[in-house]
């Protein structure tokens, strides 16, 4: 007699969410600084992102540069929110623990849909200006457009000592503020 054993092996596919998000973050302003290919730079920037009761994230980004005339709109889909020492100074307190978030998704670049970005933005103090950091990177578009603005370190009351992207130190807003809230 011969035995024929047939095992069974059920393989389950399991669709999770990104992690939650420990934050929400809102923010608007202006900076002066430096831009893709050096010149300077007076760009001005808003929007959001929330994480939703089902784990993801939503919101909205906009960006315009007003020397190169160049526009970036993009819909928040990720969002990480960290604590890190930044900057130096006597008034400079740490914001909401969590005071660095960087948070992007994919959104359309001078009418060019389909270019993902990412924003790091620094809550430092109340209100932001001179004290709150920016930088937003809109890269892998259709037909190869990018954009880098960032604040430049001349608008900061206190400098920047520390990035955790590991580049030059991002400067601080000209005007506007970020707020980076727990989520509740």
């Amino acid at each position: 007699m011969v035995w024929i054993v047939i095992t069974l092996v059920v393989v389950a596919v399991v669709v999770v969410p990104a992690a939650a998000c420990n934050c929400k973050i809102t923010g608007i302003g202006h900076i002066k600084g430096l831009g893709t290919q050096g010149n300077s730079v007076f760009a001005s920037f808003g929007g959001n992102g929330i994480p939703t009761k089902d784990g993801f994230v939503k919101g909205e980004w906009n960006h315009v540069d007003h020397v190169t005339g160049s526009h970036f709109h993009g819909d928040v889909d990720w969002l990480n929110c960290f604590s890190c020492s930044t900057y130096t100074g006597p008034d400079v307190p740490d914001a909401f623990p969590l005071n660095y978030a960087r948070f992007g998704g994919t959104g359309t670049f001078n009418a060019v849909d389909g270019c993902d970005f990412t924003v790091h933005a620094y809550d430092i103090n109340e209100g932001g200006i001179h004290r709150d950091g920016y930088r937003i990177d809109v890269y892998n578009c259709p037909g190869g457009s990018s954009l880098h603005n960032k604040a430049t370190t001349d608008a900061c009351l206190y400098l920047p000592v520390t990035n955790p992207i590991g580049t030059s130190p991002i400067g601080c807003l000209a005007g506007g503020n970020f707020q980076i809230h727990p989520v509740k």
